[in-house]
């Protein structure tokens, strides 16, 4: 199950809930087409948390995973000035370190990968008052 939601009352910031187990990548690309819906509703940037951690997602190989987040990535929003990924499963972090340097848009994007989701909002908040978030990240 996902959940998607604005997660502050400025509505800038949209976090997608993972639930063990997501039971299909339909589930998860309609939560995705809700946030992004939700992102192509305003006209300021903001940014979405991925918060998957220790979900399993649906079965269907690395080949699919990687599918899904390319497509993700290049269906983004123009407005989404950041993407966090929450998880503390080493595959998926590869995964989606994978898609994020291989799809075309991702080289314009700001793209990140974070263990927790308090790593997210300081991430947030670095970017917001100018920070250079590489360094921070790295």
């Amino acid at each position: 199950m996902m959940k998607v939601v604005w997660d502050n009352p400025q509505r800038n910031i949209i976090r997608l809930d993972y639930f063990s187990p997501v039971n299909s990548w339909e589930e998860y690309r309609a939560a995705v087409h809700q946030a992004h819906s939700m992102a192509r509703s305003v006209c300021y940037p903001v940014y979405i948390i991925h918060n998957g951690q220790g979900v399993t997602m649906p079965s269907a190989g690395k080949k699919r995973a990687l599918e899904e987040l390319n497509q993700t990535i290049n269906d983004l929003p123009d407005n989404v000035d950041l993407l966090l990924s929450v998880s503390t499963r080493s595959l998926e972090n590869r995964i989606s370190r994978i898609a994020s340097q291989t799809s075309v848009k991702a080289d314009s994007m700001n793209i990140f990968m974070v263990d927790a989701i308090n790593l997210a909002y300081q991430l947030i908040a670095a970017y917001e008052s100018g920070e250079d978030l590489h360094t921070l990240a790295s």
